[in-house]
């Protein structure tokens, strides 16, 4: 039998989900993410499948896991806008915009005001990242 590779069970995995097929999708995203971090590949290979777990999580109401996925996927690629914007909306979704406020002044801290970051916080109308985001 010919094992299916990663991008394959990513695809197969969103197919999943938009068709409501949850289980199956879940399934995909899990060994689409096994097969990369068996395979060493970077982080950021891993970011599609960590955000179809997390809108799988969303969707069942689990907002703790939706919101550790969303975390794991920018922890691997800090840079990634779709990432990024997932974790500043279900910020928003737990506690409006101070809440997403908020996500965005920890995020700067953690990994620096990105050009990423900043683009990020201006779709949503945050207030801009400066160096007073970065003070304590």
């Amino acid at each position: 039998a010919v094992t299916p590779t990663q991008d394959f069970l990513e695809t197969r995995g969103l197919f999943f989900e938009a068709s409501g097929q949850r289980s199956a999708a879940h399934d995909d995203f899990v060994a689409a993410l096994s097969l990369s971090q068996e395979g060493g590949h970077p982080g950021a290979m891993q970011v599609t499948s960590l955000l179809g777990l997390c809108r799988l999580a969303l969707e069942a109401g689990d907002m703790a896991k939706a919101h550790q996925l969303s975390g794991r996927a920018i922890e691997l690629s800090p840079c990634n806008t779709t990432a990024l914007q997932y974790d500043l909306m279900l910020a928003d979704l737990a506690g409006g915009k101070p809440a997403a406020q908020q996500r965005l002044a920890e995020l700067a801290r953690h990994y620096g005001p990105t050009p990423e970051l900043a683009s990020v916080a201006a779709g949503f109308g945050l207030t801009a990242i400066s160096d007073s985001v970065l003070a304590p």
